[in-house]
């Protein structure tokens, strides 16, 4: 996977995502290194909610193809949410490829 690759990926992610979210733009794509499970990249993205910019820092996991972890994305990713709906300090989820459509594996 290249970083343009990645970018687009997420970028594609995020519009699924936000739904009043528009001139989505992803960059500042790095490769992040450790763990052995997945793949790990940072990158900044940027959009418009409503008339307003907004900017964050995203990391993007992918599942390596010989991962030992088996679970199911969706599951962990609605437990992430369903903490920051309670007010407990959890990564936000900006997005999911839980089947690995964009990426060829659960991101």
């Amino acid at each position: 996977m290249d970083a343009t690759t990645i970018a687009e990926s997420i970028a594609e992610m995020l519009r699924a995502r936000l739904t009043e979210g528009d001139h989505i733009q992803v960059g500042e794509v790095t490769r992040v290194f450790g763990g052995n499970a997945r793949q790990a990249w940072s990158a900044t993205a940027t959009w418009n909610a409503s008339g307003d910019p907004r900017s964050e820092e995203v990391i993007l996991l992918v599942r390596r193809a010989a991962s030992q972890v088996r679970t199911d994305p969706r599951s962990e990713l609605a437990v992430l949410d369903g903490l920051a709906e309670r007010g407990v300090r959890a990564p936000r989820v900006w997005g999911q490829d839980p089947d690995g459509y964009l990426l060829g594996n659960p991101a």
